[in-house]
This record gives C-alpha cells, structure tokens and sequence, in this order.
C-alpha cells in the first residue's frame, strides 16, 4: 500500500487507505510531535496530505490558469489563499472519508490536516523534499546561517508565498541560490519548503510565510574573476594589495586602470595579462608605500577577483 502513494492510486485503494487512517486517527496535536509514524496508514495520509499543501501533485493550469500569465523572461510572486488549500485537502480528504464512519472521519480531518501543515513546515520534511529535487535537478537552494536554528519550527508558517521564474536562467544557472525574507532588509529569512524546476525553464519556489525580499545569487563557492564596463570599453577597480591599521587589505582604493585590449576585427578579443598587471603594479599600494612593493601573481588575483553577482526583488507594500 505504501508505495501507491508515490504512483498511481485508484479511489478503491484510496478510499481503504483513508479509512484504515481514520479509525485510529488521533486528536488534533500539539503540533509540535505529529503522532502519525512512517509506513502506517495515517503517515501515509498525513505525507500524500502535505504533498499537496505544497501543491505538489496539483496539475500546472490550476497554478497558472492562462500561460499569458506567465510570458518568457519573467518572474511572478505570490501568496497561497489559505481557504483555496483548505478547500484542495478537504476535497482530497473527502476521497476516502465516504469509506469511514462520518463521524471518526470528522474527528480525524483536524488532526491530519494540523499535521499536514506541521509537516508541510517542518525542517525534516523540507530536506527530505529538497534533497529529491537536488538529486533530480543539480539546483541549489539557499538558507541564510540566521535561520539555522530554526530547522524545526514549532508550529506550521501562517502563510506559504513564493515565486514562480519563467527563465533561460533556471537552465542555464543550475547553482542559482534563493534566499527569501521577510522584511525589505533582510534581516528576517524565511525557510524554503519547496524548491523545484516544473519544467527546464520554469522554477516554483515557495517560502514558509510572506516574503517581502528574495535574493538571487550566483554560487557562492565560485572564485570569479571579471572586469567593469567603462562607457565603450572596460576598466578594472583597483584594491589595495597591503595593508595597514586603518587600511584593510583587498579594500577598494578608488582608483581604476583601463584594461588593454588586442585582437583582430571579427575575431577573438585578448586581454593582454602582462600590460594590464603592470599598470596596476604602482597603484595598488597605501602612501607610504611598504618596503617590498613587488606586484606578485597573488596580488594580481586579488585585483582580478569579483564579489558574487546577486539580483534582489523587493515587494512593495503599497497596493
């Protein structure tokens, strides 16, 4: 019986299953230990439960009615209606509930559904369900260290939001990171309970609470190297490459040097390493200079290295 629940099931098999759940279904918990246990018919009800309180397993066109609504290059953010997931698990629930006593089956639905929104929140079942999408896509997710400790949270988010991106970018940037949260400052993360690519150019991102702020960011654990644009040409911003009391080391000196460009029309551009570095040589320094001034290979990567490249959406309020 436990596997149907990850293929397909018919309403008979439903219908048992649900029954056999809520003759022994406890009374609504606490919240924060769902008594339901893995491989029993209340776990199995309780999971295929918060499944679907992540709409997982609801067809696309209930999420996006008209594909209008979500045109190539874009990005659509939003809130879950409360009432339109209760009415989804109760006309879920009200599969199986015909096969039992309408009376156990109203004493159980409270308690499946408190549990389906515990676990639908959990930190148990968020890396159960984001280490299957890992395992399918290569995609990261992001959780800011702030919210470590709130792995296991004691009670089930108010809201769920989120974002659907209709992107190059879901494809082409597999190490995408996400962090969302719940002020414009970002000082509030929220947890990320469903991360998954529907399809190779579509991401649905759905958040524990009302987000306000989502940051996407390129793979933090890249060393990237790169240039800034200048009018028609490029430049790089120099850093120091000494330190002193009040100067930190890799800090931006203000300064910028073009960078030397070579190439055939038509053909490839170079960037001539050697001229660049020399010319950066005597201007990376604090005043005094130290006393060994010698521009290294070390130092040149230090001029080269680019922070990570992020994009923020922030919300607005207003209506």
């Amino acid at each position: 019986m436990a596997q149907q629940f990850n293929g397909r099931l018919t309403h008979e098999a439903l219908r048992a299953q649900l029954a056999g759940a809520a003759g022994g279904a406890p009374a609504p918990p606490g919240v924060t230990d769902p008594p339901s246990q893995p491989g029993t018919d209340a776990g199995l009800v309780t999971d295929w439960l918060t499944r679907l309180h992540l709409l997982q397993g609801v067809p696309f066109n209930y999420l996006v009615p008209d594909i209008g609504m979500l045109p190539t290059e874009s990005i659509r953010f939003f809130q879950v209606d409360n009432n339109w997931l209760a009415a989804l698990l109760d006309g879920a629930y009200s599969v199986g509930a015909a096969a039992a006593a309408q009376t156990v089956a109203a004493q159980a639905r409270p308690a499946f559904f408190a549990q389906a929104a515990h676990r639908a929140g959990s930190g148990a079942a968020r890396r159960a369900l984001l280490a299957q999408v890992r395992s399918r896509t290569g995609l990261a997710f992001g959780m800011p260290p702030a919210s470590a400790g709130a792995d296991e949270p004691a009670a089930a988010p108010e809201v769920l939001s989120g974002f659907l991106l209709r992107s190059a970018v879901v494809a082409g940037w597999p190490g995408l990171e996400v962090f969302g949260y719940a002020d414009a400052a970002g000082s509030k993360p929220l947890a990320i309970v469903r991360f998954e690519t529907v399809a190779p150019s579509l991401l649905l991102c759905l958040f524990g609470g009302a987000v306000a702020r989502v940051d996407f960011r390129e793979p933090s654990e890249a060393v990237h190297f790169g240039l800034d644009t200048s009018g028609t040409g490029w430049q790089k911003d120099l850093r120091y490459a000494n330190g002193t009391p009040t100067v930190q080391v890799g800090s931006f000196t203000g300064k910028n040097v073009p960078v030397p460009l070579r190439g055939s029309a038509g053909g490839p551009t170079i960037v001539p390493l050697a001229t660049l570095a020399g010319t950066m040589a005597t201007q990376v320094w604090t005043t005094p200079p130290p006393a060994d001034s010698s521009f290294t290979a070390a130092q040149f990567a230090l001029e080269m290295v680019e922070g990570v490249q992020a994009v923020t959406f922030q919300l607005s309020t207003t209506s």
